[in-house]
């Protein structure tokens, strides 16, 4: 009988976590850093009419967010597989185990290009901050005489 409410359990969150992962591949065009613009180029960054890019203090924010719903899964998961265990469900923890890599593949490919897409953009801001360092410096002071 308590195999039956494990395997219910395991179903039920195994269905909900199936249809949280599809309304996000779903929506897999609208990743974090991406402006609507960009979503329809397939280039991250670039822009195309209104809208402005994202900084990445708001693509730093999402990427905390899916951390933390895909560690809140996981530790939903590694609960049921620890019950699973202590029943001695063989049969179960191999599937959880199977579905506990999935979705952690998943989440690791789903943030790897939000990631590159972050350092990308703080690489640029530093550039960007030192041109204008640089600028600064070796820029003529206007209202100045010329020396004879």
């Amino acid at each position: 009988m308590k195999k039956i409410g494990i395997l219910t359990v395991v179903v039920s969150l195994v269905l909900s976590v199936a249809a949280f992962a599809g309304e996000k591949s779903g929506n897999a065009k609208s990743q974090p850093g991406q402006t609507q613009s960009t979503q329809d180029q397939g280039q991250p960054g670039a822009k195309k009419g209104r809208g402005k890019a994202p900084d990445a203090a708001t693509i730093e924010k999402e990427l905390a967010n899916m951390k933390a719903e895909h560690q809140a899964a996981m530790a939903e998961l590694q609960e049921i597989k620890k019950l699973a265990t202590d029943e001695k469900a063989t049969k179960t923890v191999g599937a959880l185990n199977t579905l506990i890599a999935r979705h952690e593949k998943a989440y690791q490919d789903r943030i790897a290009p939000i990631q590159q897409r972050l350092e990308k953009l703080k690489a640029a801001q530093k550039g960007t901050d030192a041109t204008k360092d640089s600028t600064e410096k070796t820029a003529p002071k206007k209202g100045g005489k010329k020396s004879k």
